[in-house]
C-alpha cells in the first residue's frame, strides 16, 4: 500500500499529465487550395486532416521540424 505523500505525488503526477494531453478547440482559417492540399495527404496516409495539422503544429513547437520562410 501506498503511503500519503507518495499517494499524492501520483495524484499530483496524474493531473499534470492529465492537462498536458488536454485539447483546446481553435478556430483557423487555411485557403481553400491549402486545405485541399493537407486533406489528400492525409488522405493518402489514412489519417484524418485535423490529425495531421496536429502533427505539424506539434513538431514544429517542439522543434521537431523547422519553417522556412
Amino acid at each position: 500500500t501506498l503511503d500519503e505523500d507518495d499517494l499524492n505525488a501520483y495524484k499530483e503526477a496524474a493531473e499534470y499529465n492529465r492537462l498536458w494531453r488536454e485539447k483546446k478547440q481553435t478556430t483557423i482559417r487555411f485557403s481553400v487550395s491549402d486545405l485541399a492540399i493537407l486533406k489528400a495527404k492525409a488522405n493518402e496516409m489514412g489519417i484524418g486532416y485535423q490529425n495531421l495539422i496536429q502533427v505539424l503544429v506539434h513538431n514544429y513547437a517542439t522543434g521537431k521540424i523547422e519553417l522556412k520562410l
